[in-house]
């Protein structure tokens, strides 16, 4: 056998036997590869499952939230909006309250902001219970205040941005309603 001969067929054998060997190598891998991918999606839907248990009841169905009336009031030393509002849902069961935010602005300033926190506060099933929520006029210095309390005119033009905490759990966002109102802000000096 001549020396170019044999240098054929051992580069053939050893390259045979080379990609024989990576392709087992691979399958191994591969079977490896989807057996770690299959156990960590496991555990994911298994947490996800698990944490969406812990905050909100099976079969629970978003609140609906709604603005019944905004106004001002300058009884008492602070002066503070008073919103009346809505909150219903249809749950089986009832969905705890964490929270309510508002957000007031007259003429597109922002003149007040609240955050009411709840210790033990439930939503029953199927009812519409009414809240109200007194909210200081916090970010406005004095000769704003003065003027939006001596507005002649009874009414100001405003809105309100309120949100609800039901699911303090940001997978559960959806849970939580918020609405705003836009239009007339009355102004109650009683």
């Amino acid at each position: 056998m001549s020396l170019n001969v044999w240098r054929a067929v051992h580069k053939n054998v050893s390259v045979s036997s080379s990609l024989s060997a990576f392709a087992s190598v691979c399958s191994v891998l591969t079977s490896k590869i989807k057996a770690t991918v299959l156990s960590l999606c496991t555990l994911i839907a298994l947490a996800l499952t698990v944490s969406g248990c812990a905050s909100l009841p099976e079969g629970a169905v978003a609140p609906t939230l709604t603005i019944d009336r905004v106004s001002i009031n300058e009884q008492g030393n602070e002066p503070k909006f008073i919103v009346n509002f809505t909150l219903e849902h249809r749950s089986a069961t009832a969905l705890p309250l964490y929270s309510v935010t508002a957000d007031i602005f007259i003429r597109d300033q922002k003149v007040a902001t609240f955050t009411q926190s709840y210790r033990e506060e439930q939503l029953p099933p199927n009812q519409k219970l009414q809240y109200r929520l007194e909210v200081p006029v916090n970010l406005v210095g004095q000769a704003s205040l003065d003027s939006m309390l001596n507005n002649s005119l009874l009414m100001l033009q405003g809105s309100c941005a309120l949100s609800a905490t039901i699911s303090p759990d940001p997978k559960n966002q959806n849970f939580n309603p918020s609405r705003s109102y836009y239009g007339l802000i009355s102004v109650d000096n009683q």
